[in-house]
């Protein structure tokens, strides 16, 4: 029975938006996208005195991550970071509906 939370007739949306952030490598272990939410680095002389880390869903880093992590960056004036913790390794969105098979 499917789940009327969860449909699975629906493609992950997708969009071609560039984030204001950058992003560093760790160690060669991950690379993690930081955002302050503006367009201009050098802009405000404080730096952020609190962080939020956004993890995303199965469909990995993608645009719409970044552009979640810069707007919550801009309206709250934190430093948002997403660390790639699937390294890479996410869903591919044309395995949806997901089948038993996986894919």
């Amino acid at each position: 029975m499917a789940s009327k939370c969860c449909p699975t007739h629906v493609k992950p949306a997708i969009n071609n938006y560039q984030g204001v952030g950058h992003k560093e490598t760790i160690d060669d272990l991950f690379d993690l996208y930081v955002t302050t939410g503006s367009q201009n680095p050098t802009a405000g002389t404080s730096k952020p005195k609190h962080a939020i880390f956004v993890i995303y869903d199965i469909f990995g880093w993608t645009p719409n991550a970044e552009q979640l992590a810069d707007r919550l960056a801009f309206h709250t004036g934190y430093l948002v970071c997403i660390p790639d913790v699937m390294r890479g390794q996410a869903w591919p969105p044309d395995n949806m509906p997901p089948t038993k098979s996986g894919g």
